[in-house]
């Protein structure tokens, strides 16, 4: 899990080559936003593939507090991955992780 805020969200955005816009929202890192990586494991080949989506409350349920649930879930959208494009927007496990060392600070990396 990694926690942060919009400028969080705006600084992987930008190394990761994500782009979005957030349905009836002025602004792409709205209150409440998640990005979330999803790993999939494929059973025959045993390969696993990086997902990115997004998750936001729209305006009326961020107002009204209400509980998010199946009957009235947070917007959701699938978002390809710039710096490791794909057919179907994932990244093979592998080449994710070796493109996002590249990107950081060797400082920052162990």
């Amino acid at each position: 899990m990694l926690a942060g805020h919009d400028t969080t969200l705006s600084s992987l955005s930008g190394a990761l080559g994500l782009g979005w816009s957030l349905p009836g929202q002025p602004d792409p890192t709205a209150p409440d936003t998640t990005l979330a990586f999803e790993v999939w494991g494929h059973p025959e080949s045993g390969a696993r593939t990086v997902r990115v989506k997004i998750y936001a409350q729209t305006l009326d349920q961020l107002r009204t507090a209400r509980p998010l649930g199946p009957r009235d879930p947070p917007v959701a959208l699938p978002l390809a991955i710039g710096i490791c494009p794909a057919r179907d927007g994932g990244c093979d496990l592998a080449t994710f992780a070796a493109k996002v060392r590249a990107a950081l600070p060797p400082i920052c990396v162990r």
